[in-house]
């Protein structure tokens, strides 16, 4: 599969929301034995623990699902906001969700990795080799699944849709009189074709009338003109045939009697 152009901007994304996990839930942790904590949880609410060492309950909030809910909350955000760009931009979806599920893959394992670090610095109280560090392999698996279940569903459900609508299409491109129109919505992966009947061609005196009509007011304004002036162009006439007359006899005869316009 052939890289998103949309990849560098989702990896813009992805590491925009890793370095708010680490700063806002993650990194306040590691001086948990000198300040406590004070961190969002991902439904709004808030983790405040104070003037205890990092043992016992502090172990259980820190592994809890606090974590785990804020990478589900910010994994499926990104996966949105990805098709979503990838919709408004006109590029192909599955290959920009491909691209964000391998973004989010390292995002996990890296917040993962962070808090084993975190766990063993505070287990050890500033001698972190002294304790066994925690596997986080389990965490990482479970998180992944979870986020990449979600962001195969968007594809498959994109692809289905868009298959769907291809084959209708492919159907009806063949058949006369229909105008074909593929739409896919703001939700990017339920595409609908529409077929509308073309209607039949006009006759030919509908296409061109207004050809006709112009004609017909040149037609019709040269026989006004005509009408109007018959009378002169009829007196120009004959003075013109006299004249060619006397022309043709020896001149004109300057004292002949002039010639009366009354008939």
């Amino acid at each position: 599969m052939n890289p998103s152009p949309l990849s560098a901007v989702i990896q813009s994304d992805v590491d925009e929301a890793l370095q708010y996990l680490k700063r806002e839930v993650i990194e306040p942790w590691a001086f948990f034995n000198s300040h406590g904590v004070d961190v969002p949880q991902a439904d709004g609410r808030r983790v405040q623990i104070s003037g205890t060492k990092y043992s016992g309950s502090a172990v259980d909030v820190f592994w809890s699902q606090l974590a785990d809910e804020w990478i589900q909350k910010k994994g499926r955000e990104l996966i949105e906001s990805t098709r979503m760009k990838a919709i408004e931009r006109q590029f192909p979806v599955h290959p920009a969700l491909s691209a964000c599920l391998g973004y989010i893959n390292g995002m996990i394992q890296t917040i993962c990795h962070r808090m084993a670090d975190i766990d063993q610095s505070l287990r050890g109280e500033g001698f972190p080799n002294n304790v066994t560090r925690r596997d986080v392999s389990h965490k990482i698996e479970k998180n992944w699944k979870e986020i990449s279940k979600y962001g195969q569903s968007e594809i498959q459900a994109y692809e289905s849709a868009d298959r769907e609508a291809k084959e209708k299409m492919e159907k009806q491109k063949n058949e006369p009189n229909l105008v074909v129109e593929h739409r896919i919505n703001e939700h990017g992966y339920k595409a609908t074709s529409k077929v509308f009947p073309c209607p039949p061609d006009p006759p030919w005196y509908l296409r061109y009338w207004k050809r006709l009509v112009a004609i017909a007011v040149l037609v019709g304004g040269a026989l006004t003109f005509l009408i109007a002036n018959y009378s002169n162009m009829k007196e120009m006439w004959t003075d013109y045939n006299d004249y060619k007359k006397s022309e043709q006899g020896g001149g004109i005869n300057s004292e002949a009697a002039p010639r009366s316009d009354t008939p």
